[in-house]
């Protein structure tokens, strides 16, 4: 029971302090699987294996000459509750919704197809690096195990808001959660907003 608790502050601690970070975009445009959410709404059209050019250019662009990001736009406005329930995680339901229906292909995946094709509880969130939200999450039905997901986002800099999202990559990590799935479900029971997606 002490872990579960430790790992619930961590949690906890990194939504909170995922509010006051800036993030500069370090160049990387890898990514596995790309699949662009507009306004909640899946484009069918998948790119797979490498980002397309028009991505790495909006990669390169995510820095900016006069020393803010776009990861200052995107998630200037976050609250506490906003690391638990926002675009980017819907986003990655959609597209894990799209994989387990055949319509997305993702290598990474494929020895756990069986096992990731229910809910998952978020992990942590916070932005990520080359753009967009990194996301933790662990599935109910593989309880010992983190996957981490890469969600861009697409900014509108002159409207200073964020016009769709696209997930890069979604893969197993090889750190273990130590959980059962009863013990995650005891977690969401004592703190509903690490709500079940």
């Amino acid at each position: 029971m002490k872990y579960l608790k430790v790992f619930l502050a961590i949690a906890c601690l990194s939504f909170v302090s995922c509010q006051n970070k800036t993030v500069h975009h370090d160049g990387n445009t890898s990514g596995d699987d790309s699949l662009r959410v507009d306004a909640a709404i899946v484009d069918d059209s998948v790119s797979e294996g490498v980002i397309n050019s028009q991505n790495e250019e909006e990669n390169e662009e995510d820095g900016s000459e006069m020393g803010w990001s776009l990861n200052d736009i995107r998630f200037s406005d976050f609250t506490a509750e906003d690391w638990l329930d926002n675009e980017y995680i819907r986003a990655l339901r959609t597209y894990l919704d799209q994989y387990n229906a055949g319509k997305v292909e993702n290598e990474n995946l494929e020895p756990y197809k069986d096992k990731i094709k229910g809910k998952f509880v978020i992990g942590n969130t916070e932005p990520f690096l080359g753009g967009g939200m990194f996301i933790r999450i662990v599935f109910l039905d593989m309880p010992d195990r983190f996957f981490a997901a890469w969600v861009y986002s697409f900014v509108d800099e002159d409207a200073q808001k964020v016009t769709g999202y696209e997930v890069r990559s979604v893969s197993i990590q090889e750190e273990r959660t130590g959980f059962t799935k009863e013990e995650i479900l005891e977690i969401v029971k004592e703190h509903p907003e690490l709500k079940f997606w």
